[in-house]
């Protein structure tokens, strides 16, 4: 019986490691047509590497992955554990790093009360950072912008550092390490083939090198370089490059530190756009600039004669909703006009058309930095549990207490409704099943009372994906483009600005027609109305 029972239970842990292994190679290939990056590690030894799966696995792949073997004790653990990994990072190539017996081995078996492989189960710090430098190259090689080194190489690429840099162009130093230094205290040095240098074959990127008789003392392993070395033509053979930085000296740091340009001195980076816009102002003629104008404006001209009937078709083609939003938009010249000038958000002008998305992952623009902030929940879940979200969210609308507040605030709701932004008003037992309501109230700015939609109370803003970090331009940005100008003009010139405001903006932009449930808006009515 005694047996029979550990075969059964023999039996059934196979076939959940089974379910396991499919599973996960189930996804690894979805990953792999996906473009995504990848990488599965288990002890060398395992049968894992040898189950159905993982043949069929390699088998589809086509063996177009990296398959390595690492010893820990290579990244300063103190037992030898052969490790194996496959993944699409070739990079990751780096680590395969084999034990060259230079050292002793702490034993395996219990130590204390736990075992040996279980206190080896988590990655050091220095497989760790060596792991995370691979994935870097990778992303470099994937066209990733990485922060500069020095301040002087900072660019109009460095999206989430350049707000930052012109800031400290106009005198206003940064808070925090928001900025890189304006200089470094090390020198980048030679490339050292790590296979003949035992030092450097178990140090990871950004850690300083013991004092030996090679380096200087103070140096640092800065990065691995992804090259060949001679005509071998191996795999083994690529990333095995390292480059090390030095110390200065101090007379040279001095040196060099004389040569620099203070921030507030350094010329303001702008967008190629708004450059090229003041290099026109300040380089061409009156008669020139006016001609210029003039070519734009007859080009402009032209195009809308062109596309009046694109215009006309794409307009009856549009739901009912969006027809009344966009009647006044011409969206076919928009997107003739970006597509001409090269903007990197040219497709703007189609998702107008189709209206924006509420809720889920919001397409990336290529024109913000990269900052990706996931959704707390599920468009799905808001949906399940739309009833509830909007009976707490109107259950929040009541009096303000100002009579006059509360009226203005609806006479503006109402106003909206006319302009056919919103369709309305409705009794609240005319929602729809799946309806997510978000309450509205008033807000005082600058002698008059703004609307605000509360989207979060909802949870519709809890349901939002962004890949970038959104920004709106401030103060910090107009005396930028000012300096920019009285730089570039030399002195003398007298600069007049007027500031432009786009009625109820935010109101003229459609939703997208499988989101109009996400829209609703509950709004307290000081008449005798329900909505």
């Amino acid at each position: 019986m005694g047996l029979t029972q550990l075969t059964s239970l023999q039996r059934k842990k196979v076939q959940s490691a089974n379910m396991l292994y499919e599973y996960t190679c189930y996804w690894i290939y979805k990953l792999h047509q996906q473009g995504v990056a990848w990488s599965i590690e288990n002890p060398a030894s395992s049968l894992m590497w040898i189950t159905l799966p993982f043949q069929r696995l390699s088998r589809e792949l086509r063996r177009m992955f990296t398959a390595l073997v690492l010893d820990t004790c290579m990244f300063g653990s103190t037992r030898k554990k052969h490790t194996a990994i496959w993944t699409s990072v070739r990079q990751m190539v780096t680590l395969a790093r084999r034990c060259d017996n230079s050292h002793k081995h702490e034993g395996w078996g219990k130590v204390g009360n736990k075992f040996a492989t279980a206190l080896e189960c988590a990655y050091n710090t220095e497989l760790a950072t060596a792991w995370a430098f691979c994935i870097r190259q990778y992303a470099e090689e994937q066209g990733v912008v990485f922060p500069p080194e020095v301040l002087d190489d900072v660019s109009t690429s460095h999206l989430q550092m350049l707000p930052h840099y012109n800031k400290s162009t106009l005198g206003v130093q940064p808070r925090g390490n928001k900025l890189p230094p304006i200089m470094t205290d090390l020198l980048v040095g030679d490339k050292c083939f790590i296979g003949e240098n035992r030092l450097l074959q178990t140090l990871a990127p950004g850690m300083r090198l013991p004092d030996n008789s090679s380096f200087p003392k103070g140096s640092r392993l800065l990065r691995f370089v992804n090259e060949k070395r001679g005509d071998v033509d191996n795999t083994c053979n690529l990333c095995k490059f390292a480059i090390i930085g030095r110390p200065r000296e101090p007379e040279e740091f001095v040196q060099h530190a004389v040569k620099l340009t203070h921030p507030a001195m350094m010329p303001v980076l702008l967008d190629d756009f708004t450059t090229k816009a003041i290099d026109s102002q300040v380089n061409l003629s009156p008669v020139e600039l006016r001609k210029l104008r003039l070519c734009w404006a007859r080009r402009t001209t032209e195009l809308c004669g062109q596309l009046a009937s694109e215009e006309a078709e794409l307009h009856n083609k549009l739901p009912h909703h969006l027809q009344r939003v966009l009647r006044a938009k011409r969206m076919r010249l928009f997107h003739e006009l970006l597509t001409e000038l090269q903007y990197k958000d040219d497709k703007i002008a189609v998702e107008m058309s189709e209206g924006f998305p509420l809720v889920g992952w919001l397409p990336a623009s290529d024109v913000f930095a990269k900052q990706a902030r996931p959704p707390s929940i599920h468009p799905d879940m808001l949906v399940s549990m739309a009833g509830s979200f909007s009976a707490r969210a109107i259950s929040t609308v009541k009096s303000s207490g100002d009579d006059v507040a509360d009226l203005t605030l609806w006479e503006a709701t109402m106003a909206e409704v006319k302009a056919g932004f919103v369709q309305g008003p409705f009794d609240k037992h005319e929602l729809p099943a799946t309806a997510v309501v978000s309450p509205r109230f008033g807000l005082a700015q600058k002698g008059k009372l703004r609307p605000i939609d509360n989207y979060t109370i909802s949870g519709v803003n809890c349901a939002v994906g962004l890949q970038e970090k959104l920004k709106v331009d401030t103060m910090d940005e107009f005396a930028a483009v000012v300096k920019s100008w009285l730089q570039k003009a030399g002195g003398g010139v007298q600069l007049v600005g007027k500031t432009y405001d786009l009625q109820k903006a935010y109101r003229q932009l459609g939703v997208q027609s499988s989101h109009l449930d996400f829209s609703w808006i509950a709004v307290w009515s000081p008449v005798d109305v329900q909505a």
